[in-house]
């Protein structure tokens, strides 16, 4: 009741019922601490910190586990990386040694068919060269035995002869003609300008024009492939170039960059739900690239993909939008299956974030004006996308993540690394930022101006190219009517020649001399000569040819060998196999060889050193599979969970490598999100209020001290002195502790970096363990009890030179008046502290009440006076107990009204007389003129 009608604080209540018997003070910190200032409960705000803390830790927990899962892949992804390469390095080669099998049983064939046509050409020249020789040798040998009978006649008859002879040699020549002249204008044709003026000559060109078949077909081969390689090439342009124009034309209806595939799958689906596609945009369409920073347009469309080809869904719309995707084939206008990703985006608010830095892939941006999306993509590149863009490379290696270079070099993490140089990467044409596509309009129009060219320049090889095809089609031609002569008799116009000449000679030389006996027998000398000539020529024409036939029959052989080896092969379905590593020995080993010795040698090295390497490369093949799945089975220790799914096998490779990119795109950047968000917003926002309560109640204490010492300064509190409390920081080694830990887990010097936020983490939680530990009770009261942070000290200041006299820290060590000086002193100003008077200025209507009983006994009159001014100096209102004798006069002038107990001593009652000062002095002075006994008896 008389809380609520005074409203005094219980503490000041108690403080009284504690100090009604106190007039010594042995130690001022304790009654300072205990009576004068208040304990505040600190529990309901640490309960809120631990709670907090709490779910900071499963998140920190939950981060903890995605980074150990990257750590625990990342050695799977390089491990896995480099066996796969050795693998299918180590799988090529043991293809190619499997593939010889085939290969060099075909090569064979490559070098031995053609060198087989190349002997059966060289038989079938040989044989009619030897065909010639006889024919030739039975010429002469005819004429020898013409002239041996003529000889034998010795005759005039040979004049007679030879005319006729003559005519029927004229006969022949012309006959003989036409092929001649058809001979050489086809044999011009095909390059060849030195005339055939004998049958090994005739042989020669024979093989020079099955060697010229042979190189004009492989040429025509060549520009035959050529002039499809053009076509095929013309054809890509001017698909090209029609993609680009239906490109250009779709652009022309539409303002955005992005792929018409893309806008096609938005329109479907806002024609169905009755949505404006302006309410469902793609990233794409909220974010372009400034102008002036357009050199770093592929670098930000690299890192910027994602998010801008994902449709950005407000929340109100995505129940329906799900609804639809869930239910529909996303197509193309052609119906080819898509692939969507969509984001629901909640309330759009820009936060401020963190501080951004001036090379922040922030400011390279603009983003769309008045669009209400537009301060998410903000904030979402924001947060996970705030890449430093870097001008040089040593800037990129300083940064511990998220950096990127304008030559497509990103860095999304310490571990993660990556550099796109795809032509498309680089290409405009591709770019899908931005909501004006003007530039990719004129960038089309262009593109599309330069395959026009292109297509015209490809048209006019074309057109070369068919030429050269002409023109080898008619030396094959020449080549094939020459070969049409096969006989070097058909065109030896020289024989008949010079046979009608060494007649027409032999005629002048008989009509001469008319000595047939004698020129017969030169004549017959000069023939029989010739005949043994004829006849080695022959013999030596039949060796060669019986020796060409022995290479024949040998390389059938080999041929036979080669084929049935390939066909069981090809039964098998082993060649298909071997065929797909043919080009690669071909790289190897080159071109076939036209000597087959030297086939063998060449493909006996090549798969001699092939096998080597082969034995060579499967032990670090073997470790490195060791090595990636003991990494394997690490994980798989650490996360027991995912066994069922996965196991420590090469076979599983692709699903760690899944799960690699799972953790790095969703799990750790969703988890980072998670522990900053808990961290900065709840945590540590937490530990500041905290802070700042403490630090408040200790400026409260301060504050209200300095308000005590204006009181106290008003009233001597010895002859030119006055009294002054100090409140010093105390000097105790556990709440400095643990003042140095709230600071450190608000320190603002620490960045916003993995390391830092890391860092502020276990900083807290060292401060919350403490305060949670139950063993630990009394330190935590001891330490957020604001009241033991300082050390009280009462010091006497000299009035004029502000010198120090004396400090106090107890009542020990003086006399029972000091004593008592100094317990009123310190109790009027903890009755002040608890009142919450300001000595400054009064405040009428208030009930500031104290009781004290026996105030003069053992105090002299100087110290019961500076009680009472201390006491009106701070406005309370006293009610004193005490006889009212000699002593009690020093009260006069402070006294506003006397209340006077008289006992009947008959019946014990006692009855308490009231008046006012004023009324006392008037009842003592009418007494004191009326009898001096009767005043004395009075008092």
């Amino acid at each position: 009741w008389m809380v609520r009608r005074t409203q005094m604080k219980e503490k000041a209540i108690d403080m009284f019922n504690q100090t009604v018997a106190v007039k010594n003070i042995q130690s001022l910190d304790k009654f300072i601490r205990a009576h004068m200032l208040e304990s505040q409960n600190w529990d309901e705000k640490i309960s809120q910190l631990l709670s907090h803390f709490t779910d900071l830790r499963v998140a920190h927990t939950e981060l903890l586990r995605a980074k150990q899962a990257l750590e625990l892949l990342l050695p799977i992804e390089q491990r896995g990386e480099k066996y796969r390469q050795k693998l299918e390095k180590l799988k090529g080669y043991e293809a190619q040694v499997a593939a010889a099998e085939s290969f060099f049983p075909q090569w064979r064939l490559q070098i031995l068919k053609p060198q087989l046509e190349h002997l059966r050409s060289q038989q079938a020249v040989a044989a009619e060269q030897t065909k010639q020789l006889k024919l030739q040798l039975e010429q002469v040998r005819e004429s020898r035995r013409t002239i041996q009978n003529e000889l034998d006649r010795a005759g005039g008859d040979r004049l007679k002869e030879i005319p006729r002879l003559i005519q029927t040699e004229q006969r022949l020549l012309e006959h003989k003609q036409k092929t001649f002249q058809r001979y050489y204008t086809n044999l011009r044709a095909c390059g060849i300008d030195k005339p055939v003026s004998s049958p090994k000559r005739f042989t020669e060109v024979q093989q020079q024009l099955r060697s010229l078949q042979n190189e004009v077909s492989v040429e025509n081969d060549q520009l035959q492939a050529r002039y499809n390689q053009q076509q095929f090439l013309k054809s890509n342009t001017d698909q090209k170039r029609a993609v680009e124009q239906d490109e250009l034309t779709a652009l022309q209806k539409r303002k955005s960059n992005l792929p018409e595939r893309f806008i096609t799958i938005r329109n479907e689906m806002c024609n169905e739900l009755g949505l404006n596609p302006s309410e469902l945009p793609f990233g794409a369409e909220l974010i372009a690239v400034k102008l002036v920073e357009r050199e770093w347009s592929a670098s930000i469309e690299m890192v910027l993909n994602s998010l801008a080809l994902s449709l950005l869904v407000p929340e109100k719309y995505y129940r329906q939008v799900r609804q639809y995707v869930e239910h529909h084939r996303l197509t193309d206008a052609n119906g080819q299956g898509q692939r969507l990703d969509y984001l629901c985006i909640g309330q759009s608010t820009e936060s401020d974030g963190d501080r951004l830095q001036s090379n922040s892939i922030l400011h390279k941006l603009e983003f769309r004006s008045q669009h209400p999306l537009t301060p998410w993509i903000r904030d979402e590149i924001r947060k996970r996308f705030n890449f430093t863009c870097c001008d040089d490379v040593e800037e990129f290696n300083n940064l511990p993540y998220r950096a990127m270079t304008r030559h497509c070099h990103v860095k999304f993490s310490p571990e993660r690394h990556q550099k796109d140089d795809r032509d498309h990467r680089r290409n405009p044409r591709h770019f899908v930022l931005g909501w004006d596509n003007t530039e990719k309009k004129k960038l089309l129009v262009r593109q599309i101006g330069e395959l026009e060219q292109i297509s015209a320049t490809q048209h006019e090889q074309i057109k070369l190219t068919q030429s050269e095809i002409e023109t080898q089609q008619g030396r094959r031609q020449a080549a094939a009517d020459v070969l049409l002569t096969t006989e070097y008799d058909e065109i030896d116009l020289q024989r008949h020649q010079q046979e009608i000449e060494q007649l027409q000679e032999e005629k002048r030389r008989l009509e001469e001399a008319n000595d047939v006996v004698k020129v017969l027998k030169k004549r017959l000398v000069e023939i029989e000569k010739e005949e043994r000539q004829r006849d080695e020529e022959c013999d030596q024409s039949i060796r060669q040819e019986n020796s060409i036939l022995r290479d024949i029959q040998d390389a059938e052989k080999l041929i036979g060998k080669a084929e049935a080896t390939l066909n069981t092969l090809k039964e098998s379905g082993e060649y298909e196999v071997h065929a797909q590593s043919f080009e690669a020995i071909r790289e190897e080993v080159g071109e076939p060889s036209a000597l087959i010795d030297q086939f063998e040698l060449r493909s006996n090295t090549w798969l001699k050193t092939k096998t080597k390497k082969v034995e060579r490369l499967r032990e670090p093949v073997a470790n490195l599979r060791h090595k990636m799945t003991v990494a394997m089975g690490a994980y798989l220790r650490a996360f027991p969970e995912d066994s069922a799914d996965l196991s420590a096998d090469e076979t599983c490779l692709d699903s760690f490598l899944g799960l690699l990119e799972q953790v790095q795109t969703e799990d750790l950047p969703r988890h980072e999100k998670r522990f900053k968000e808990r961290l900065n917003d709840q945590v540590t926002k937490e530990v500041a209020f905290f802070n700042s309560a403490l630090r408040g109640e200790e400026q409260e204490i301060r504050k209200r001290i300095q308000q005590l010492n204006q009181g106290l300064n008003g009233v001597d509190y010895s002859r030119g002195t006055y009294m002054r409390l100090i409140a010093q920081p105390v000097n105790d080694r556990e709440i400095a502790q643990f003042r140095k830990l709230i600071l450190d887990c608000l320190d603002s010097t620490l960045e916003h970096t993995e390391e830092a936020y890391e860092q502020r983490f276990f900083r807290i939680k060292k401060l919350v363990e403490q305060l949670e530990d139950k063993e630990r009770k009394t330190w935590r009261s001891k330490v957020t009890d604001v009241r033991n942070w300082f050390n009280f000290i009462a010091e006497e200041i000299d009035r004029e030179t502000g010198d120090l006299r004396r400090s106090y820290t107890g009542s020990s060590g003086q006399s029972g008046g000091e004593k008592a000086k100094l317990a009123f002193t310190i109790l009027v100003a903890a009755l002040a502290y608890q009142f919450e008077i300001d000595p400054t200025g009064m405040t009428a209507g208030r009930f500031q009440f104290v009781v004290i009983d026996e105030m003069f006994s053992k105090v002299d009159d100087q110290n019961a006076e500076y009680a009472l001014k201390l006491f009106k100096q701070f406005g309370l209102q006293l009610l004193i107990v005490a006889p009212l004798d000699a002593k009690a006069r020093v009260t006069e002038s402070y006294v506003d009204r006397y209340l006077h107990v008289v006992k009947d001593e008959q019946t014990n009652h006692s009855q308490l007389y009231s008046m006012t000062a004023r009324e006392y002095d008037e009842i003592v002075h009418q007494i004191a003129t009326t009898s001096p006994r009767s005043v004395a008896s009075q008092n």
